[in-house]
């Protein structure tokens, strides 16, 4: 009978300390927009992120099982890993991703808002790999996101957010390079880029957002754009960036992609006044790719204090990304300036720094390893080039004579003029450079060539000559091993796609 009774008591205890535990466990949990989590998506999407968490864990601590708080602390932690691109940082926070799915599971499956949510998760997390280059899980966490969008969608056809997040999938998978194809095998889902980019514009287009979608809106801009910039037409990209990020001033993240595009398609003013009244603060997470930005834009403008903004980035920056595009930058810097020992100092330091992930890192690093000692007069005319100012860029490579120390200048300089030329609206010129470019450069592992045969196709493409514009595009895909080599043939298998109305 003791035994029994101690028995008893013991199981009394132990219900006692667990039957809490086991109903919690069950307990199900809701998804809700309260007031608290639409006040925190306000400060998300400027990256004031210590603010928004701080909101959240208010709102926790008042409904412990809304799982929009889980869904809105993974969008501080993807904000968070996509500014700061440090691998040690994704490997610390990853777990936070199983917990909150699991969380989710438990709410409500008969809301849109169930799978959307689990989707989302996994595209965070495959994005912040691939910035670390973290390919495989990434493929996997599209996959999973590609899954769960298909079923969403199927369940709620009218649930508009589906059509932002599969429309960027197919939109990137339509213009995959192909050495990444076995991505689509794993996904199992046939990329097409027009149709993609519709339904994003389809979604952008409502003319009313509920206000739980303010981050999905801002997700979607942010796809839209970066989709205009690599497959579009480069002053539509910049139309539709400009009318998105009006708010630059108070939005760290506007003020980036504003910039980030204004330097990419020659907007290089733009971008220096977005970057100087971008906002600043211990409110905002550090963001110091904007710093590169800075300084990327005033050596494309050849002003003096250009390096300040660079040595900025490499000495707080901890990622990996553009590190050698950074020194690189500056070993530039310090030529045109005529210091010949700085400019082979940072082109070591180039070579030494960073991981060459990005096609900038990895020229950085090939003509770094080249010992390729630019020529002055082309180097200038390039970055006037790219900052959009055209005309010193013509009066810069006109002073140069047609003596060429190297076969390489020979080429570029070919090159460089025909680019010039092209955005000069100088058409019959840039396409006589180019083919002389083509022709002089023949079979390398230099980009001079198949970007001329890419610009070429697009040339002919506007003038209304198919065949020719084809027939460029084409034979960008039959160079091999160069530097932006998967940009290169991503962008003419797009134009192909789009030619062939697929």
């Amino acid at each position: 009978m003791k035994i029994l009774k101690r028995a008893g008591i013991l199981l009394c205890l132990l219900l006692f300390f667990y039957v809490p535990k086991l109903i919690a466990s069950t307990e199900q949990t809701y998804f809700q927009f309260s007031q608290n989590c639409l006040e925190a998506q306000q400060y998300i999407k400027v990256l004031k992120l210590d603010k928004a968490r701080a909101i959240l864990e208010r709102e926790h601590a008042i409904n412990p099982n809304n799982v929009a708080v889980n869904y809105l602390e993974d969008y501080i932690d993807y904000y968070y890993l996509i500014t700061n691109q440090q691998l040690d940082e994704l490997h610390r926070l990853e777990k936070n991703r199983d917990l909150r799915l699991a969380r989710i599971k438990k709410s409500d499956p008969n809301s849109p808002y169930y799978l959307y949510t689990q989707a989302e998760i996994n595209l965070h997390w495959a994005f912040s790999r691939v910035f670390n280059q973290e390919y495989v899980s990434a493929a996997l966490e599209f996959r999973s996101a590609y899954q769960l969008l298909e079923n969403n969608k199927k369940k709620y056809p009218l649930f508009k957010p589906n059509d932002k997040s599969l429309g960027m999938l197919k939109a990137v998978l339509g213009s995959i390079p192909e050495n990444y194809k076995w991505i689509l095998s794993v996904i199992g889902m046939r990329g097409n880029l027009s149709e993609g980019l519709k339904e994003i514009k389809e979604y952008l287009d409502q003319k009313e957002f509920p206000h739980e979608q303010l981050i999905e809106k801002q997700s979607a801009e942010f796809y839209y754009t970066f989709l205009l910039l690599n497959f579009g037409e480069k002053q539509d990209c910049w139309k539709f960036c400009e009318s998105v990020t009006e708010d630059y001033s108070t939005n760290l993240l506007s003020a980036y992609l504003r910039a980030f595009v204004g330097v990419k398609c020659a907007h290089n003013d733009d971008a220096l006044i977005t970057c100087a009244h971008r906002p600043h603060g211990n409110e905002y997470t550090p963001f110091y790719m904007m710093d590169f930005l800075t300084g990327q834009a005033k050596l494309n403008k050849l002003e003096k204090d250009a390096d300040v903004y660079l040595k900025k980035f490499v000495s707080f920056y901890k990622g990996q990304n553009l590190v050698k595009d950074a020194y690189k930058r500056l070993s530039w810097f310090y030529l045109l300036e005529g210091d010949t020992i700085k400019f082979t100092i940072y082109q070591g330091l180039s070579r030494k720094y960073g991981a060459a992930n990005s096609d900038e890192d990895k020229n950085a690093q090939r003509e770094s390893e080249a010992g390729i000692y630019p020529d002055i007069i082309l180097l200038k005319a390039r970055l006037l080039f790219d900052g959009g100012y055209y005309a010193k860029a013509e009066e810069t490579i006109k002073s140069h004579s047609t003596n060429f120390k190297s076969h390489y200048q020979q080429i570029e300089y070919y090159y460089r003029y025909a680019r010039i030329m092209q955005e000069s609206n100088k058409i019959s010129k840039a396409i006589e450079w180019y083919n002389q470019t083509i022709k002089v450069a023949g079979n390398n592992n230099l980009y001079f060539a198949p970007n001329s045969c890419l610009q070429l196709g697009f040339i002919y493409e506007k003038l209304g000559f198919k065949e020719l514009a084809k027939f460029h595009f084409e034979k960008v895909l039959t160079y091999k091993n160069y530097d932006y080599k998967s940009s290169v043939t991503q962008k003419a298998k797009a134009a192909l796609s789009k030619l062939n109305g697929e």
